[in-house]
């Protein structure tokens, strides 16, 4: 039999699979898996600039790989290269994902049961701003550039 002490002492258990550890699932690897899907993107991208040589297929990968790092540009690539300017473009890039999916997750924990599926549609919505950012941007610069 137990003490009134050992009794405060105990956790309290967590279903597998229940609420809590749906929540706790959220906040623990939302910012990971955002992160995941970037390098996805990026790969995607890499791969289908490795596989072709047309304009047209050049550029939706360079859109590809621009938008899992967004902040290629910034730092200068792919006008200038260097190991600083990658290491600094991914590792900040992976920080803004990481955080797009740390709020998504911190917003749907707010709901009485959260769910991936509620967890990719608020990613869905920040990732689609943040996308659509770079996009503009690009544009931007290809129009200042002469390029369209």
């Amino acid at each position: 039999m137990s003490t009134p002490g050992e009794l405060r002492t105990k956790r309290p258990r967590i279903v597998p699979d229940g609420i809590v550890a749906h929540k706790r699932d959220l906040a623990q690897r939302g910012g990971f898996t955002a992160v995941g899907i970037a390098a996805a993107l990026s790969l995607f991208g890499a791969i289908v600039l490795a596989l072709t040589s047309s304009a047209f297929f050049g550029a939706i990968g360079f859109i590809a790989i621009t938008c899992g790092i967004p902040l290629l540009p910034m730092v200068g690539l792919p006008a200038r290269t260097g190991a600083a300017r990658w290491l600094i473009a991914i590792v900040g890039s992976a920080a803004i994902w990481w955080w797009v999916g740390q709020l998504s997750a911190a917003r749907v924990r707010k709901l009485a049961i959260a769910s991936w599926a509620d967890w990719s549609k608020e990613f869905g919505l920040y990732a689609a701003a943040l996308v659509l950012g770079v996009i503009f941007a690009l544009l931007i610069a290809a129009k200042s550039l002469g390029a369209l």
